[in-house]
């Protein structure tokens, strides 16, 4: 099954593929840290879920300090 959701949120992803998922089988790819609402809403609905972390996001340490300079804030949390 492919899904478009509206917007880009567990609810409108649960939404967009809940029709006919009873007795299916899911995989779900998705990252490390995500809410469990699709899986639990899923399960509900009768599918067998897997989910499986494949990512993770995170801000490298360059970015940091990028981010730091460009808002004024020194490394102890004070700003210029």
């Amino acid at each position: 099954m492919d899904v478009v959701p509206k917007e880009y949120v567990a609810e409108s992803v649960y939404a967009a593929c809940s029709g006919g998922s009873k007795g299916k089988r899911v995989l779900l790819v998705r990252a490390k840290v995500a809410r469990d609402v699709i899986p639990r809403e899923l399960r509900k609905a009768g599918a067998r879920v897997d989910a499986v972390e494949a990512y993770e996001t995170v801000v490298p340490k360059s970015s940091r300090a990028r981010l730091r300079s460009c808002c004024g804030i020194r490394a102890g949390g004070r700003r210029w």
